[in-house]
């Protein structure tokens, strides 16, 4: 019987969970520790701080808007995400 709720999508084993979570959250991670070099250049020439907020909420944001989105957590993983 579990076999075939697994076969209908209805179940899905731990491990491939597990793997997905461990793979989106290396993804998010990356992506953070990304941001200073993209936007290390555009701060230095930035004088004003309130250009410099908007610079990195807008980082900030394109990265928590891939799970907000579901980007991160649809992402190219397999059946079993």
């Amino acid at each position: 019987m579990l076999r075939l709720q697994e076969q209908r999508g209805e179940l899905i084993r731990v491990d491939a969970v597990r793997h997905a979570v461990a793979r989106r959250l290396s993804i998010l991670r990356e992506r953070f520790l990304g941001i200073p070099d993209r936007v290390a250049t555009g701060l230095a020439a930035t004088t004003d701080p309130v250009a410099v907020h908007q610079i990195l909420e807008d980082e900030i944001r394109g990265a928590l808007s891939l799970v907000a989105d579901g980007d991160l957590l649809n992402s190219q993983e397999g059946s079993h995400a």
